[in-house]
């Protein structure tokens, strides 16, 4: 008799043991959006840009269609939280390991006066970006568009200027210098909506889930 309800009882484990863990790989692959890190964006169409990267090549937002994408603006004379932000790029870039030929990792200047093609193809080949994201620029008038898009707030041209001048670890002590911007990461989804925003406290980990779980899901 007790073998007999063994039999029975056995392939009713074995079902439910497959259902969860049915369950958990799919929430891991095809999450819903409420299990995204970061404030979320409500889905809202993503301004469009179209800048030049270092090697003169126009790059769009459009063009980046299919891909999930982080989207940070930055500028390379920043002594602090730009190289954060660009270390954990590359850190999340990684982490995604195969899953990182689905994602795109943007940069945008909010110094263009400072970031010419040379300096970011520096800039990124001494951070260990080169090719692994597209860090665009543009003239000021070009970029201004997109900064107000997104609510980006750029380094001011004088105060661009006087990096120019004096160097960036001296204008940076100059008290006319207020290097203040905006260091937050967009995170869009292949269909070009922004679905979340990251300060620039966010881990690694955190960016890797969200690109990984866009990328997967398109809906």
């Amino acid at each position: 008799m007790a073998q007999s309800k063994i039999k029975r009882v056995a392939p009713l484990l074995v079902g439910a043991v497959v259902l969860v863990a049915a369950t958990l790989v799919l929430t891991r692959v095809v999450p819903f959006g409420d299990t995204l890190v970061g404030t979320d964006l409500n889905a809202t169409p993503a301004p469009e840009f179209r800048l030049s990267d270092a090697a003169g090549h126009e790059i769009s937002l459009a063009g980046l269609r299919g891909k999930a994408v982080a989207l940070t603006f930055i500028y390379t004379s920043c002594p602090d939280v730009c190289p954060l932000i660009t270390q954990k790029f590359r850190q999340t870039y990684a982490q995604l390991g195969l899953d990182a030929g689905k994602v795109a990792f943007v940069a945008i200047t909010v110094d263009p006066e400072t970031d010419t093609p040379q300096r970011i193809a520096e800039y990124s080949q001494a951070m260990g970006m080169t090719g692994k994201w597209k860090f665009l620029t543009g003239s000021r008038a070009e970029l201004t568009p997109i900064w107000k898009a997104y609510g980006v707030a750029p380094v001011p041209a004088q105060q661009a200027a006087l990096l120019v001048q004096k160097g960036p670890q001296v204008a940076q002590n100059d008290p006319a210098f207020q290097g203040v911007h905006s260091a937050v990461v967009y995170v869009i989804d292949p269909l070009g909506r922004e679905r979340r925003l990251l300060g620039p406290d966010f881990t690694p980990t955190q960016l890797a889930d969200d690109l990984r779980a866009l990328a997967a899901r398109i809906s």
